[in-house]
């Protein structure tokens, strides 16, 4: 039988008897009068429990009359039951947060119950149950003072009433649970671990005599002390008393399912919340997906009462895959419960509407955390309407919560350089929190050195030194009141603050302040084991005393981060992030080769670590905090050895050149054999080389307006003979003596053309045989690989579900910023290579979407691609996109998800059209070993920081992924020329087997046709010389 009948049927048996007793009650009205008024009673409760709230407020409403009209005539008999129901409207109240009659109906009751004692001093247990329900309005409301109150006096009648009648010990457990919720509340967490410790005693010893009754509430106790133990950093001790709360848990719902099941899935939420916050990512996507099926299984047979708590476990779930970069499951997570709290919201507005807020928050934070700010903006704008409206009707509630997205927006706001907007929310929000802290200090105080750390913050990026100061000074004194009695909790707080004011004191030249405030951030962060932030710091540190072991030390600590985080697929983010720790290293002269790969390859860390560091310590100090503080301190004060040797050798006839921007030369490290030398070039060769790429950009659009290239072919030679001059000379020797020359550029040096320097009067891409590499690590890999030509997958002109040929998108503040034309000769392309290339597949226009890419290249070993990419790291492919744009995009990629164009009256998001592919979409797709790569496509070669967004690149992941070779683009390219130039190189291709040869010979060929570099110079080749 469904619980849906069940309900029904109960439903109708308390309407039966209520008709009945109503008939009845009209003809013999003393006796059954106050019968209808129980059974109104109790259908109240009925339909409080089923969340049948305005029903249930109702029939209340009339009990209530009737027992007052019953105790004006007999208050000796009826004077108690006014006050029982006014105890369940009070209950009512608080669920649908109406505090105010919430607490004026407990109060009335209140009253009632005490005239009615015979001898005040007396215990009562209704007065405590009344009084019980009054602190958790209190609670409620935030008055904790007032909460702590009254439970501390139900406390005092359920001790005294023990003294008669053991079973009350009972209702001093529950009061006791009460008060340690409160005091984890208010931050008094000794005082909150002694209530819990005296709760789980006296239910153990009770739950010896009669275990059925209490063993459920062992359970509950124990869930709440993990609350405490996560609150006060005590993970190991969290974690065992879940565990226990767990099992007792389980073993309850296998006899008893419908009443335990909703138990276990809230524990396991408990114990999601703990892995979460210990980066046990696993662990936490286990127990929330667990707790989640089982709410879904509960909320089909009772929607009313586990719907809300479906969308409370996907929005952890939400916050779990924030935390853990799976970002496109977080905002599923996030908009599946908003759309849920949305629905609830509509039936139940005081109920639902707070969580409708909270999930728009969280989603504003998982937004701000992938740079989606126009997105982040949108969702903590929604969230602060709705909290400004609920503040209006409860302010005690909801106030604090305006603050927190206030500071949220503030937050935003400043990192999109709207800085009077930031200093404006940041502003409020601080009023806000001080107002609060008036009366409720424990609570809020920690917010408003938050909130005057990112005042700082914000202070200093305008240069407001004084006022930024002033602000961090504040957190700082705070902060540290609140690390004497909570080091665990505010330890980090305290270093947070510590280092924003050392970097506003680096930047007004006082060394000594700084340093004094970076050496005290360090210790504070060690004592957290925040690593990364640890190594910030020391970095930051190095900064004002350019100390090279300070700075080999940030370097560690960075590394040793990034392995105990156990991240394979963001570790090149990891590194970027902190980018400024390894260019330093190259200055300081530490540890080149070891840098230079790190700084290139996506996988590979700048130490020998698998020398240094056992695989059984690593794991153990990813589970062990005092095994890993220990052997953190012990490796920084060891010498950890760089790589000692060049892993590998070159062929003979090969030299590897590492081109390093620095930031006062040019460094080219280079590699011949298993040697290596370092050279320097003056930064004057990077701004030639710039020259040269806009050169190349000019030639381009000339050419669409002239045949007479002749003075931008002249001028490219020209700026070509003088960039090649610049070299060392020994670098020119070693040049002229090598074959094969591949070329390591750093992401700013990547997008100039090196094929184009030149030897004895020739390009190196003619004369020599030039290709890059991502890293030398992964260059090695390649050497013995051979090229596969067995299948062929060819996209030709990726193109919407639309009739137009070019499209034109907008940005709000950036008209027809998007021009993007159908490229009928990559169609053409397309078509013809699907004659030469073997057993071939070819997908065309509308059929060549993103999702299809995705599942073929696995399958073929010729991988030809020819549309519109971009950035080196974006493939545009057929729409629509239904994923989620890559963390750490750069603003050019977010631009492509706020583009709109204009159809009649209809806006178009280019995102409903096209399904950018990008670097990170393809890291985990294997390809065919020894796959040929080429994509004829705008700047898919580049391997640039762009916005602020740290990446590989598309060349880099497809090699990681299994390819021999990659082809790709510096710059923009014609759709015409390109076409010939890859049929050219296909064709050659199959012939010779070599790919490095056929793109030379298809140089020439173009070279001898067409005399601008435009057609034959962009083109560049990741993978082996031969």
């Amino acid at each position: 039988m469904s619980w849906n009948t069940t309900t029904d049927k109960k439903e109708k048996a308390y309407k039966e008897a209520l008709d009945k007793c109503r008939i009845l009650a009209s003809q013999n009205p003393e006796i059954y009068t106050p019968r209808v008024a129980s059974i109104l009673n109790n259908l109240g409760v009925f339909y409080s429990d089923t969340q049948k709230l305005s029903e249930a407020e109702k029939v209340y409403k009339e009990a209530l009359q009737i027992r007052r009209a019953l105790a004006e005539k007999n208050p000796n008999d009826y004077t108690h039951d006014v006050a029982v129901t006014l105890n369940n409207l009070g209950i009512l109240y608080n669920d649908t947060q109406r505090f105010f009659e919430a607490e004026k109906t407990y109060k009335e009751a209140l009253k009632i119950k005490k005239a009615l004692m015979e001898h005040p001093e007396d215990a009562d247990p209704d007065i405590a149950m009344i009084l019980l329900n009054l602190g958790a309005l209190y609670n409620d409301t935030q008055k904790f003072s007032r909460a702590e109150k009254v439970y501390k006096e139900a406390l005092q009648i359920y001790r005294e009433l023990t003294k008669k009648n053991n079973d009350v010990y009972a209702d001093i457990v529950l009061t006791l649970n009460n008060l340690g919720a409160l005091h984890i509340y208010t931050q008094r967490f000794d005082e909150a671990e002694n209530a819990f410790i005296e709760a789980l005693q006296i239910r153990k010893t009770l739950a010896e005599e009669n275990p059925e009754v209490h063993t459920p509430d062992i359970a509950m106790i124990l869930n709440n002390l993990g609350i405490l133990y996560i609150s006060t950093q005590k993970f190991s001790e969290a974690e065992k008393v879940y565990n226990e709360a767990l099992q007792i848990r389980r073993a309850l719902a296998e006899q008893n399912p419908d009443v335990y099941t909703p138990h276990v899935a809230a524990t396991l939420n408990s114990v999601g919340n703990l892995y979460n916050d210990t980066t046990q990512f696993d662990k936490a996507e286990k127990a929330y997906t667990e707790a989640l099926q089982k709410y879904r299984a509960l909320a089909e047979k009772i929607p009313e009462v586990y719907t809300p708590h479906v969308a409370a476990t996907l929005d952890n779930l939400g916050s779990l895959y924030t935390h853990s970069s799976k970002f496109s499951e977080a905002e599923k997570a996030y908009i599946e419960a908003l759309q849920i709290r949305k629905i609830l919201a509509k039936e139940n507005p005081e109920v639902f509407n707070p969580d409708v807020a909270l999930t728009l928050n969280n989603l504003g934070n998982l937004y701000t955390s992938t740079h989606k700010f126009f997105e982040a903006e949108k969702a903590y704008t929604d969230a602060l309407q709705i909290r400004r409206t609920l503040a209006r009707q409860i302010p005690e509630v909801h106030t604090p919560d305006i603050a927190m997205t206030l500071n949220n927006l503030g937050n935003v706001y400043s990192d999109i350089n709207q800085f009077d907007k930031a200093e404006s929310a940041l502003i409020e929000a601080l009023q806000i929190r001080k107002t609060l802290a008036e009366e409720n200090p424990e609570v809020h105080t920690p917010d408003i050195a938050m909130i005057l750390t990112n005042l700082g913050n914000l202070y200093k990026d305008i240069i407001q030194f004084d006022k930024a100061e002033k602000a961090f000074i504040e957190a700082l004194q705070i902060r540290k009141t609140l690390a004497e009695e909570n080091p665990e909790v505010f330890n980090s707080a305290v270093a947070s603050t510590l280092d924003s004011l050392g970097s506003l004191y680096k930047d007004v030249h006082d060394a000594d302040k700084a340093e004094k405030a970076f050496i005290e951030a360090i210790q504070k962060y060690k004592q957290a084991t925040l690593w990364f932030d640890t190594a910030r710091s020391t970095y930051n540190l190095f900064t004002v005393t350019f100390d090279g072991k300070t700075l080999e030390n940030s370097k560690k600590l960075l590394e040793l981060a990034i392995l105990l985080s156990k991240e394979k697929r963001y570790k090149y983010a990891q590194k970027g992030r902190h980018e400024n720790i390894y260019v330093a290293l190259l200055h300081m002269d530490i540890s080149t080769f070891g840098v230079l790969e790190a700084l290139r390859d996506p996988e590979l860390l700048s130490l020998p670590w698998d020398k240094t560091l056992l695989q059984q310590e690593l794991k153990r100090a990813q589970s062990d905090m005092k095994f890993q503080k220990a052997l953190i301190e012990k490796i920084l004060n060891e010498h950890v050895p760089y790589f000692g040797h060049i892993p590998g050798t070159l062929p003979e006839n090969a030299l590897f050149i590492y081109v390093q921007e620095l930031l006062d030369y040019v460094l080219f490290y280079v590699i011949k054999g298993d040697s290596s030398e370092k050279f320097k070039c003056r930064k004057e060769f990077l701004a030639i080389g710039d020259k040269l790429l806009r050169n190349l950009r000019i030639q381009r659009g000339a050419a669409q307006k002239t045949d007479n290239l002749a003075v931008a072919i002249n001028k490219f030679e020209m700026y070509s003979k003088k960039w090649s001059e610049m070299l060392p000379d020994d670098i020119r020797r070693l040049i002229q003596e090598n074959d094969q020359i591949v070329f390591s550029p750093d992401s700013y040096c990547s997008s100039l053309p090196l094929e184009a320097l030149q030897i004895d009067g020739e390009y190196l891409c003619i004369e020599k045989t030039v290709v890059r590499a991502a890293s030398f690590h992964q260059f090695l890999t390649l050497l013995g690989k051979k090229p596969s030509l067995d299948s062929s997958l060819i996209m030709g002109n990726p193109w919407p579900q639309c009739d137009e040929k070019k499209l034109i998108y907008s940005l709000p503040s950036k008209p027809e910023y998007f021009r993007i034309p159908s490229l009928q000769n990559a169609q053409e392309e397309a078509k013809v290579l699907t004659k030469k290339l073997p057993n071939g597949t070819v997908l065309l226009g509308q059929n060549a979407t993103g999702e299809r890419f995705l599942s073929e290249i696995s399958k073929h070993s010729l991988i030809h691609f020819s549309g519109h990419g971009d950035l080196g790291r974006i493939l545009f492919l057929s729409g629509p996109f239904k994923g989620f744009p890559p963390p750490f995009e750069p603003e050019e990629f977010s631009d492509l998800r706020k583009a709109e164009r204009i159809k009649g009256t209809k806006k178009i998001n280019m995102m409903e059209e096209w399904h950018p592919v990008t670097d990170l979409d393809l890291f985990d797709v294997p390809l065919v070993e020894g796959t040929i790569v080429f994509l004829n496509a705008c700047e898919t070669g580049q391997h640039k920081y762009a916005g602020g967004g740290y990446y590989q690149g598309l060349p880099a992941v497809f090699l990681k992924n299994g390819a021999h070779s990659v082809i790709s683009s510096l710059v923009p390219i014609f759709d015409e020329h390109s076409k010939e130039f890859a049929i050219k190189f296909y064709e050659i291709l199959l012939h010779t087997h070599s790919v490095s040869e056929s793109l030379k010979k298809a140089r020439i060929w173009a070279k001898s046709i067409y005399k601008a570099q435009i057609y034959w110079i962009p083109y560049l080749h990741y993978g082996p010389p031969s």
